[in-house]
């Protein structure tokens, strides 16, 4: 019958495409779905529907990580922004009157230097740019730069986004790149502070509101969305998320529920670790701080 003859044609298909890893994997996984061969439209290309079963193992594999470390961070911190640099860890912290830049001794938890801002602002992100931290606030419009590693005030500098507020930020080693809590992205020359561009970010072909804590890595823009426990990688051209890495096991609802008090004690923090390619992510208000590798 013509539909065993597809049937057999599928198969001879597959059998010829399967020469990498994945697309033996995909040559498994429709040998053993080969009833599904029936729900494929008529006109409908073979090699379209082997390419989505490749592109569903792929990212099935992309949104995997391997917990490297669990390390001790301050539960009273309101976590805002992470960086990894010089082999010392980063920290921005926020609320009005509490808000801070820090440098912590990673494995020891020891807070080794700190600076506080101003008694009326309420911190947010950080990121740190030819040897310069640039730290922001969430609606005083203002930012502060630090000397990296000293933490000496060098200056501070205003900034537009699409709403006014400051939520995360990081570097292109180009330009800032500026979260507001909306869906976009707002790029600042770090000389003029002027915008440069704003990029909308989708996923799924929807916006991505809330768009928070920011790290540029490789030609990608990793996100933490508020109240979220994904972090988000986004294509910065494109504007388009290209991976969500779900990291809601990493710290358990259950041991939640006994450790944490607040509702705003979310997951919120991302620093990168070129040398081992690993990150650091954490929350605010959190007791630990994770290593993780992306797998």
């Amino acid at each position: 019958t013509i539909e065993m003859l597809f049937k057999l044609l599928f198969c001879l298909t597959l059998y010829a495409l399967a020469f990498s890893q994945d697309q033996g994997d995909a040559l498994k996984d429709a040998l053993h779905n080969i009833h599904t061969i029936s729900k494929i439209p008529q006109r409908a290309k073979v090699s379209d529907y082997i390419e989505g079963i490749i592109e569903k193992k792929k990212q099935s594999e992309r949104n995997k990580f391997e917990l490297i470390g669990t390390y001790e961070h301050d539960s009273n911190a309101f976590t805002q922004g992470l960086t990894w640099f010089g082999g010392v860890l980063y920290e921005s912290t926020g609320l009005t009157g509490k808000s801070e830049v820090r440098q912590i001794d990673l494995i020891t938890g020891e807070l080794l230097n700190s600076q506080k801002l101003p008694s009326n602002v309420f911190g947010e992100g950080m990121t740190i740019f030819e040897g310069t931290i640039y730290q922001i606030s969430w609606k005083n419009r203002k930012g502060f730069m630090w000397d990296a590693l000293t933490l000496d005030s060098i200056g501070s500098f205003s900034y537009k986004t699409t709403n006014g507020e400051g939520w995360g930020i990081t570097s292109d080693q180009q330009n800032l790149i500026l979260s507001d809590g909306s869906s976009y992205l707002t790029y600042i020359d770090p000389k003029t502070f002027q915008v440069v561009k704003t990029v909308q970010i989708q996923h799924n072909g929807k916006p991505l509101q809330r768009l928070n804590e920011l790290e540029y890595v490789s030609d990608r823009i990793f996100a933490n969305v508020w109240f979220s426990d994904s972090i988000f990688e986004i294509d910065p051209i494109s504007g388009s998320v290209v991976n969500e890495i779900d990291l809601s096991s990493i710290y358990s609802k259950e041991l939640r529920a006994k450790e944490l008090s607040s509702a705003d004690a979310v997951l919120n923090g991302i620093a990168y670790n070129e040398a081992e390619d690993t990150f650091y992510v954490t929350g605010k208000l959190w007791p630990r701080l994770y290593e993780i590798k992306l797998l």
